[in-house]
């Protein structure tokens, strides 16, 4: 039972529970005459807003709305990304109208143009951005309904990682400087992230354990370059082997100061007191690549992914791998390396085949020395 009108809608839920929904915004109460009441109340909360100008704001205005709260909550990377893609001139035609007159009609061509000028991981990024932001208009009352839950979003293609062999990769620590082959040599270690390389100190090294612990990532939003928490806001220490202590060890020999007072391990200065930027990693990473077309298309973070393949690849249990990335779920790893997964798999099925075959000739010679199964 439910009733509808303009002025909201009152909707009986399972439990005795009822439902008040006036502009986008929902509340649940315990009563019919309880829901009335809040009814009333969410229309005069909802007048004041339409009163003071929310109906008449711009889409303009309301994206920098929405971005100073999103300042106050997310990463000031995400809040970077979403200020760059919300910048493109293709969704220029939205910023003049008033929010509640954008309707999924007129926001589909947008899209699209984005999609079209962009390509479709920029279109579906324009999609989610203003999805984000459409809907926080209706949270707070400006706008009735998000118009993006009347629309799909762009199809984007699963974009299966480009991964190098082992012999490509020492190629390419061949051809690298000193110091960015252990850069390499780490990474392909580690399977760590190029923030989490760049925010490495000396004091995170054990080397009486051979290990290392990722305390730390590098912001790699223009203009900031400060310390911050991993993307998973954990910690994590991972087993180092003995060619990458070594690389390690020649690297800090490198240092002016030997990599005293817990500088950075990889550093824009000869001291290690300012850490390398994520993105320069990227850059001296493009370097070698421009000098070896087998690595061609394959980005810094590929090289994570190589990790994860090569471990899974040569029968390394999924969870271990998962702990080394730093993957909370194991099902993360599984689905993101599916092909190393698979190889792993028919593997295990030649096993099983290789023992039943030697089971049956065990059994045939058996029963060609007088012996009947079971006797």
């Amino acid at each position: 039972m439910s009733t509808k009108s303009a002025s909201g809608s009152i909707r009986a839920r399972p439990g005795g529970k009822w439902q008040v929904r006036v502009a986008g915004k929902s509340r649940n109460v315990s009563s019919r005459r309880a829901a009335e009441r809040m009814r009333r109340t969410m229309l005069e909360e909802h007048e004041r807003a339409t009163q003071s100008g929310h109906e008449e704001t711009t889409v303009g205005v309301f994206r920098e709305i929405w971005l100073a709260d999103c300042a106050d909550r997310l990463a000031p990377r995400t809040v970077h990304s979403y200020r760059r893609i919300l910048q493109l001139e293709a969704l220029a035609p939205l910023l003049p109208m008033e929010l509640h007159e954008v309707t999924a009609r007129k926001l589909a061509p947008i899209i699209s143009r984005v999609t079209a000028e962009h390509g479709r991981p920029s279109g579906l990024a324009a999609f989610r951005s203003l999805s984000a932001m459409f809907g926080l208009a209706e949270r707070w009352g400006y706008i009735e309904m998000n118009p993006f839950r009347r629309m799909q979003a762009p199809s984007v293609p699963k974009r299966e990682p480009t991964v190098p062999t082992p012999i490509v990769m020492e190629r390419a620590m061949r051809i690298a400087t000193p110091e960015f082959a252990a850069v390499l040599q780490f990474a392909i270690c580690t399977g760590c992230r190029r923030g989490e390389i760049a925010g490495l100190r000396w004091g995170d090294i054990d080397t009486e354990r051979n290990s290392v612990i990722i305390r730390r990532s590098i912001d790699s939003t223009p203009g900031n370059g400060l310390p911050k928490e991993t993307k998973t806001s954990s910690t994590k220490v991972i087993s180092l082997d003995e060619g990458t202590l070594a690389s390690l060890a020649a690297h800090k020999a490198r240092q002016s100061d030997r990599g005293q007072n817990n500088a950075w391990v990889w550093s824009r200065d000869r001291d290690g007191a300012i850490p390398i930027r994520p993105d320069r990693i990227s850059d001296l990473w493009a370097d070698v690549r421009a000098q070896l077309p087998e690595i061609e298309g394959v980005r810094f973070h590929d090289i994570r992914h190589a990790t994860a393949t090569w471990l899974i690849a040569a029968g390394m249990d999924p969870r271990t791998v998962a702990d080394r990335l730093g993957h909370d779920d194991v099902k993360l790893t599984l689905s993101t390396y599916t092909a190393p997964v698979a190889a792993s798999d028919r593997r295990a099925a030649t096993i099983i085949g290789d023992l039943l075959a030697g089971a049956r000739v065990g059994l045939s010679a058996d029963v060609d020395d007088g012996e009947r199964p079971g006797s």
